[in-house]
């Protein structure tokens, strides 16, 4: 804990229960939590506070080691200012795994509850989404473990078309990636067996660059 400020010009001691009932009270806000639960507040009960006081907090509480700052006024004056770093369990809204699924499968998702700190990369957002990694039922869904659904798998087979002036020619391809419509996709020209750049314009059809 370090002391920034602090003005020992109150006679009472600062009721934890009540730093600790406004602290539950900032992270609920801060992370849009469910539940907050501090484990650990890490501030002396010999601190300078009283029945009046007022807190007022700075810092981002949605993890679970938070370096915060709390300012103690009373009579609209400051009593103290200090920083430290609370323990603290924060669960947050996020879709979860509806049901255990395998690498490689489409993702059911339900709405679910988890620990901040076992969130581990950014949540998803609505989409269509494949596993990564095997998931666990109620396992948060994240980008780390998903990848987004491609609109055409890798190895499908595709029309590819080139376009030379007036002369335009087409050979039967697979793709060689997972492919989205209007993006860029490597294509395998199957009469050349070579491996190709271009875009994919429809579901059976890339257009060589």
């Amino acid at each position: 804990m370090i002391a920034l400020f602090l003005a020992l010009n109150s006679a009472s001691a600062l009721s934890l229960p009540e730093v600790e009932t406004s602290l539950i009270a900032y992270a609920t806000e801060e992370c849009e939590a469910q539940q907050v639960e501090v484990k650990w507040l890490g501030l002396s009960p010999d601190l300078p506070g009283g029945s009046d006081s007022v807190f007022h907090w700075s810092g981002s509480p949605c993890h679970s080691r938070p370096t915060l700052k709390l300012t103690v006024v009373e009579n609209e004056l400051p009593v103290g200012v200090w920083r430290f770093r609370p323990a603290l369990n924060v669960w947050i809204e996020v879709p979860v795994a509806a049901e255990a699924i395998p690498v490689g499968s489409l993702v059911k998702a339900a709405p679910g509850v988890a620990l901040i700190q076992n969130i581990q990369g950014q949540v998803v957002s609505d989409g269509a989404w494949i596993a990564r990694v095997a998931l666990r039922k109620g396992e948060p869904l994240t980008q780390r473990k998903l990848r987004v659904q491609p609109d055409i798998p890798k190895g499908s087979r595709v029309r590819i078309e080139a376009q030379h002036g007036a002369l335009s020619v087409s050979a039967d391809g697979k793709l060689m990636e997972d492919a989205f419509i209007g993006k860029p996709v490597r294509v395998l020209n199957l009469a050349t067996r070579t491996t190709q750049r271009g875009r994919l314009v429809a579901s059976d059809r890339v257009v060589l660059n």
